[in-house]
C-alpha cells in the first residue's frame, strides 16, 4: 500500500488532535513577513487546512 494516499482515509483522527499554534505565533510570521492582502503567498501540504486559515484572513 502506498502511504502516501492514506492521509484522507484518517483526516477526522489527524484534524481532532492534532495541536493548533497559537494566534501569536501567526502574527509574528505575518509581521515578520510583512504579509499583507496585496502579496501573495503559497502553502505546501496544507492537510487539513488547519494552518491555512489564518493567513487567508490578512486584510
Amino acid at each position: 500500500m502506498d502511504k502516501r494516499f492514506t492521509f484522507n482515509e484518517d483526516v477526522k483522527n489527524y484534524d481532532e488532535w492534532r495541536p493548533t499554534y497559537c494566534k501569536e505565533l501567526y502574527n509574528d510570521i505575518i509581521q515578520y513577513s510583512e504579509l499583507n492582502q496585496n502579496k501573495k503567498a503559497m502553502e505546501v501540504g496544507i492537510g487539513t487546512g488547519q494552518a491555512t486559515m489564518p493567513f487567508s484572513t490578512i486584510s
